[in-house]
């Protein structure tokens, strides 16, 4: 390091169980940075601020239609039939989608799972059945109470502890079990840990299902051309896997896609996946204009994307001068019906953070996801680190205090 840089020099002083360590922390002396120590402006503060800046609901393609979803009253049934003559009759509606008029391809940014609409079986209260497409949301909405669904209601799995269980009903039944994900990252003996510790302390640690509540709620404009080409406006947080994933399903070529990212009225990782743009996208293909499809706030809440609920077991061996020697992780987590990013999020993300802040001689991580008939979940503010981060360090504490 260059003498000029250490003549400012502080030191801070790092108790260790046996020693006292000095660093020296440079202070760098001012350099001509481009923004490193410089007030850099926001490039959209002027649109935002002066009212000009143009949010969703500030779009009205000529001649758009209104679109409203059927949503599922049950957390686990099968469809024995859907009725839309009555929605079908009804003046004003231009176009009723049911599960057989969309493709059989399934779609998800992670595990392909997920129909557009429910196939033979709901899976979650607030799963998509059908949809309509009408000249007003008035008409829309009054079409939508005019399908019947006749269901079979089946026993729903709800329980973490429930759906590992041998036997348990299967929330998919082209799978073997409800395990939707899983991983285990070990390093030594964990039983050898145990005996080098001199003290071992253990704990479950439970973190909820939380929604990340943006002010505006999910929605989209779906507009298909003559040539078929498609143009959907979203206030999305990731506009290119989503036309990627919108070609793979659809059948159309990237260069037919075209994603416009609007500003967003808030988002937290509750944006990075969305089940809207499929089925506006759909409605406009089979009426050849502009189609409108948003959430109210009630359907944003009961069946958008949650943060990863959890119940994480941890267990720390110690020596008494507070050197950690072992730790034994075991994270069960609740993925819902579906896979988001679930399986990153639990499997890589939970299961790694929980071995990278501390040294450790021995470790062993086990994450397992699992098949729910609840909302699934998928990326929220921080991304898993909340979860692993909240259980490990409240568990340090008891160590500190054992």
């Amino acid at each position: 390091m260059m003498e000029k840089e250490l003549k400012q020099a502080k030191k801070i002083e790092l108790a260790e169980p046996q020693a006292q360590v000095a660093f020296e922390i440079p202070f760098v002396e001012e350099r001509n940075l481009v923004y490193v120590g410089k007030r850099i402006p926001m490039v959209d503060a002027p649109e935002k601020v002066t009212g000009k800046a143009l949010y969703f609901t500030d779009l009205d393609l000529s001649g758009m239609l209104h679109a409203k979803v059927l949503r599922s009253p049950h957390p686990h049934a099968r469809i024995v039939h859907i009725d839309p003559s009555r929605a079908e009759a009804l003046p004003g509606v231009c176009s009723v989608l049911l599960p057989e008029h969309t493709p059989l391809e399934r779609y998800g940014p992670q595990v392909a799972d997920r129909p557009i609409l429910a196939r033979e079986k709901v899976r979650f209260v607030g799963e998509e059945v059908a949809a309509v497409a009408a000249i007003d949301e008035e008409t829309a909405l009054e079409a939508i109470e005019r399908i019947r669904v006749d269901y079979e209601p089946l026993p729903p799995v709800l329980d973490l502890e429930e759906a590992l269980r041998e036997g348990a009903p299967l929330v998919h039944e082209e799978k073997r079990n409800n395990i939707a994900s899983s991983s285990v990252i070990r390093r030594g003996e964990i039983e050898q840990g145990w005996k080098e510790s001199e003290i071992v302390v253990e704990e479950e640690f439970k973190t909820p299902f939380v929604h990340a509540l943006y002010m505006e709620p999910q929605i989209c404009i779906a507009a298909v051309d003559a040539s078929g080409g498609l143009l959907l406006y979203l206030p999305i947080q990731t506009p290119f896997s989503t036309r990627n994933m919108i070609g793979r399903v659809l059948g159309l070529p990237l260069h037919k896609i075209k994603v416009v990212q609007t500003h967003m009225g808030g988002a937290f990782g509750g944006k990075v996946d969305t089940s809207l743009h499929f089925i506006a996208a759909l409605l406009s293909q089979r009426t050849g204009r502009p189609v409108r499809l948003a959430n109210t706030r009630q359907e944003d809440l009961a069946a958008t994307f949650l943060r990863v609920a959890t119940r994480i077991r941890i267990r720390i061996g110690a020596k008494k001068d507070g050197t950690l020697i072992a730790k034994e992780v075991k994270i069960l987590a609740d993925n819902g019906a579906y896979c988001s990013l679930a399986p990153k999020i639990v499997c890589t993300n939970m299961a790694t953070r929980s071995d990278c802040l501390y040294r450790y001689r021995y470790t062993h991580t086990e994450s397992t996801l699992v098949y729910t008939n609840k909302v699934p979940t998928s990326a929220f503010r921080g991304y898993g680190n909340p979860q692993i981060t909240f259980a490990q360090e409240s568990l340090l504490d008891m160590v500190a205090h054992a």
